[in-house]
């Protein structure tokens, strides 16, 4: 497999990830990421434009497009006191993302 396709994975991963509870509201309650709003959305979108741009091999859109997913995956961590696997899962998904794409212009 080329680089390509282990974006294509970890864009997989995020997307799913945005299903899966993002904080816990106490007890068995949680909240997903289409219970949130509208800048949940984001996470949602972001991977799947990453994708796009890592089939053309737009390098500095993915740049942009990594980093404004960590930002967004942390400030809604911060007010969250519980949060869930999802955001902590996008986060790392998206590091190493991140990771590979400078690997790549490394090379």
């Amino acid at each position: 497999m080329n680089r390509k396709h282990y974006d294509a994975i970890l864009c997989l991963l995020s997307v799913f990830c945005w299903f899966m509870p993002f904080h816990s509201m106490g007890g068995e309650s949680y909240q997903a990421g289409n219970h949130i709003g509208g800048v949940a959305y984001m996470t949602l979108v972001i991977p799947i434009v990453y994708f796009y741009f890592s089939w053309n091999e737009e390098v500095m859109m993915r740049f942009i497009l990594a980093s404004s997913q960590v930002a967004v995956c942390l400030w809604l961590l911060a007010p969250r006191v519980s949060a869930g696997i999802a955001l902590y899962g996008i986060i790392s998904l998206t590091v190493v993302a991140f990771l590979m794409l400078l690997k790549s212009l490394l090379d």
